[in-house]
């Protein structure tokens, strides 16, 4: 894909229900886009997206983000951001964008860690130590018993972690089921945890064997000048 393609629809999906952080959309820098593309901007809070008394607050935010495709469907490309995350550059979406040409889906390496494991037991330390904002997400989530599940497969190698907060897929993922890892994704959020960066390596290697390409950033989440972060609870 060239910036000259023409015809390109993008669909931007960010969420906040439960009122954590608000919509990102107001703080995105208005965009440059390439001659033909269309980009729409779709923000779900507790007024569009009304609570469902069967799912918490962070669960049903990962239909939009895992599922977003089904819920507004036809476009090439979606891009999910976090609610922490905004536009920060003219041309953020062309960039993300082309990261994801000629592959299913585009991720960030994690920062810090390159595993599961060691992502787990971050966290599993952390919350240990009295950080509140895990422990009020995760302490009772199965985690170990999730990792244990992953790592017990002896076709997995743990050796990947991104960094799950921005992401873009294509629509050639969503044309053949067996390469979509997006419904499984949220399989493993309902019946695991919501740490989606737990599930997320574990699944795309699953995939991988049914034709799913996965693309890096070659910019870290939090070091590139397109995307910005703003920190919250």
């Amino acid at each position: 894909m060239t910036n000259q393609e023409k015809g390109v629809k993008v669909a931007l999906i960010s969420a906040d229900l439960g009122r954590f952080r608000g919509n990102p959309g107001a703080g995105h820098v208005q965009q440059e886009l390439p001659a033909g593309w269309i980009a729409d901007s779709f923000f779900l809070d507790d007024e569009s997206y009304p609570a469902r008394p069967s799912l918490s607050p962070r669960l049903q935010a990962k239909i939009p983000k895992m599922l977003g495709y089904e819920m507004i469907p036809g476009y090439d490309y979606y891009i999910w951001l976090d609610s922490s995350f905004s536009l920060a550059d003219p041309g953020a979406v062309a960039w993300l964008v082309q990261a994801c040409a000629g592959r299913d889906m585009a991720v960030f390496k994690h920062p810090h860690r390159g595993s599961i494991r060691e992502e787990l037991e971050y966290i599993v330390e952390a919350m240990s130590a009295g950080d509140r904002y895990l422990s009020e997400r995760y302490q009772k989530e199965p985690l170990r018993e999730q990792v244990d599940l992953y790592l017990a497969d002896p076709a997995f190698r743990d050796d990947a972690l991104y960094a799950m907060g921005a992401f873009v897929y294509s629509k050639e993922m969503l044309a053949r089921p067996e390469k979509n890892v997006m419904p499984l994704w949220y399989y493993h959020n309902a019946r695991y945890s919501i740490q989606d960066q737990l599930s997320f390596p574990y699944l795309a290697a699953g995939v991988a064997g049914n034709g799913f390409r996965l693309a890096t950033f070659d910019a870290g989440i939090f070091d590139n000048r397109y995307i910005a972060f703003r920190a919250g609870s």
